[in-house]
Order: C-alpha cells, then structure tokens, then sequence
C-alpha cells in the first residue's frame, strides 16, 4: 500500500493498514512528518505554527491521547478582552465580551440545529441545508439587523476562521458550530487543550506503533493506473507501484498532481474552489509592556483579526495571532503597530509567522466549506474514486 502525505490524515491511514497486516509506505514531500501541523520553537519555547488546539468532548483525539498516555494543558485564560469600538477599541472584562458574543451568535447560527441536526452527516437534512448554502458568511451577516459596533464585533469574529467573510460559506462555519455543541462557549473551547509535547508528538506515537515506511523529501508528481496496478511517480523520477494508493494531502494540492485517469468532477470542482481557507497566516508574538493576558479582535479589516494570549515569560508574553491580508508579516514596524491597536504600550521583541497559503504543500489554511460547496461537495469528496486511488479527507 502507498500513502501520500504524512499528515494526520496519512499516519491515521498509515497505522491502521499496517495493523492489518499490510506493508505500507508513506511518500511525504516534505523534510518533515505533520503536514499542517507543525510544533516548532521560538522565544525558547514550544509553539506551534500550524493547528494547535482541540477541545472536550472531541472523541477521536481524546482516544489518541489516551492510547499513547499523552496529557493536555489548558490554555491560557485572558484576564482582559479589547474588542473594537466604532472608530477605537474598548476594553471589558472576558466573561462580559463573550457573553455578548454568544448573544450574537445565538442569532447568527440560528435554524443550524435543525439543517445541521446530524453535524457528523451534513447531509442528513439536505431539504433545509439547500437554502442556506449559497449563502457566504458576508450575505448572513447582512441579513441581521446588527448595530455597526455589533456587525464590527460579528464580522470580525468570523473572518479569521473563514480567510474572508465573502469567500467563506455559512455552512462551512455552522457546521462547526453545530460539531462544537451548538453554543458559543462550545465554540470557543475547541480552541482551549493542547496535548502535552505538541501536536506533533500525538502524531509521532502514531507512526512509532505503526511498522510503516516513511520517506521524507519524497513529492509525488502523478498517479497513474495501468490494470490492477498504480504507479506514483515522484519529482525525482523514482516510481513506486501498489493496487491500493490512498492521497492524504490538503485537497488545494491536488492540482499538483496529474492523475491518470483524472480525478472526477466532484474533486476537481474542490480543487478549484478551494477547501483550505485562501487567507490563512498565523503569527507568534514576544511582546512586552502589558502584564494583562489579553485576548483581542479587530473588525473584519484589521491587520490582526485575532489575538489570543500564550504563556508568561520574564519581562513578557508570548500571544498567537491571526492576520488579515492587510498586514505585510515581513514588516517588523506593521507587526508591532497591529499589536499596538490593542496595546498600546507594546514594544515587540520578536515575531515568527506561518503563512500557509504561500506554502507550497498546503496552499492554504486550515478546511473551510466556501459558500454553495457543502451540498455539492460533502460526501463524494470523502469517498473513493475508484478501485485504486483515493484521495482522504484532510
């Protein structure tokens, strides 16, 4: 067997073939396993550049974290929350301003308990999703009837997740809602446990226990079926062949290889209207000058659209932020005056961005339904194309 990708997706895929006895390799292009997961370091300490958290109630990743002994770490709670104000920012106490927020959403998401009663099968009442699909996040903001300071509030709460309110789909985001419980507090607490060692440790003990090879530097650049067999042919020129081959990559890349013959119609139409969020840069900051934990949200314009803060040092504090398009993260000056919108007194020490729709195996963030792909796109995408290649959800 062959898998392509050594992400999530792929060392899932990876252990549980091995496990039934089947050798297994795993092609990965790039020089490390994690794909857009990435645990790294700055500012002597371990952070993480692509996906890094996961919330209770998550049965699949507490059934990991089980299975390998791995434990969790809560994250960091904010003592202040900078929202924005007309024309300024205003600071609340947390619980106020999420409260507030979770009046909003109540209204925003409202009717995704019944269109999306299954979130797990998004198709389960497509009569009630059809109408809602074609909406974008943009048009469902627009159908509320929100004061300017609430559409800065709602607007700028959903731009992040989405890359863009006008490119993101309603649906995209409700079924998150839904998965997370159906309530803002749910929401906002799949973003609070990270597992201790990383996100990329859980992923390593998956591969340890499984007896798959795995070859890194190692880009795939056709798959193609000849009779029983499929051939993988890498950028080198090396080929591999097996009568099963699973493609564990982020759907944006799946343009990147040619497939023979092609993939069909519902994958390409994914290809080109993009899975991974088109906007997705994620930035590290060592600030100084406050000793408040601050958490923070622009409108839907601002240079950084979400600050979330991360653990104390000496003389300082580490935050992750989300940016919009607007900020040039090369920019040290930019970065510290998007820091500065929400506080004020910032000096920034130093500051390490991902921009994962620049990078060349990803070619965007994180998945996210554009608007008018959910009743398109849902199940066919998650399924086999034919008897020897099948790309995986990622």
């Amino acid at each position: 067997m062959i898998v392509i990708g050594a992400g999530y997706a792929g060392g899932t895929v990876a252990r549980e073939l091995t496990a039934r006895g089947l050798s297994t390799l795993v092609l990965e292009a790039r020089d490390r396993i994690g794909g857009r997961v990435w645990t790294s370091t700055f500012a002597g300490e371990r952070v993480e550049l692509g996906g890094g958290w996961f919330g209770p109630g998550q049965q699949l990743v507490e059934r990991e974290l089980e299975r390998y002994s791995i434990g969790t770490t809560l994250d960091v709670a904010p003592t202040v929350a900078v929202m924005p104000d007309g024309n300024g920012y205003r600071s609340a106490p947390p619980e106020e301003t999420f409260g507030r927020l979770g009046t909003l959403f109540d209204e925003f998401y409202a009717g995704s308990a019944e269109y999306f009663s299954r979130p797990l099968e998004p198709l389960h009442r497509k009569d009630l999703l059809q109408s809602v699909d074609r909406l974008s996040l943009a048009d469902r903001i627009g159908q509320l009837d929100l004061s300017p300071v609430d559409h800065q509030w709602v607007a700028g709460s959903t731009a992040p997740f989405a890359g863009s309110n006008d490119w993101g789909g309603l649906t995209g985001l409700a079924q998150w809602y839904q998965l997370a419980g159906g309530t803002y507090d749910g929401f906002h607490s799949t973003m609070s446990l990270r597992p201790d060692g990383g996100m990329t440790s859980v992923l390593s003990a998956m591969f340890a226990e499984s007896t798959a090879v795995v070859r890194l530097n190692s880009r795939v650049t056709s798959v193609s079926r000849a009779g029983a067999w499929t051939q993988v042919r890498l950028s080198g020129g090396q080929a591999y062949r097996s009568r099963v081959v699973v493609v564990a990559t982020p759907v944006n890349t799946w343009n990147t290889i040619a497939f023979t013959p092609g993939l069909p119609k519902v994958h390409t139409d994914a290809v080109r209207e993009g899975v991974g969020v088109p906007h997705a840069t994620k930035v590290w900051l060592h600030v100084r000058g406050s000793s408040e934990a601050v958490y923070a949200q622009s409108d839907e314009t601002g240079p950084i659209q979400l600050l979330l803060p991360q653990q104390e040092l000496p003389g300082g504090r580490l935050y992750v932020g989300f940016t919009g398009p607007s900020l040039d993260v090369s920019d040290r000056a930019a970065v510290q005056a998007a820091v500065r919108r929400f506080i004020p007194k910032a000096t920034l020490v130093g500051h390490r961005a991902m921009e994962w729709s620049k990078d060349t195996y990803a070619r965007g963030g994180w998945g996210c339904a554009a608007r008018a792909s959910c009743c398109a796109s849902c199940p066919p995408s998650r399924s086999r194309t034919d008897s020897s290649s099948s790309p995986a959800p990622t």
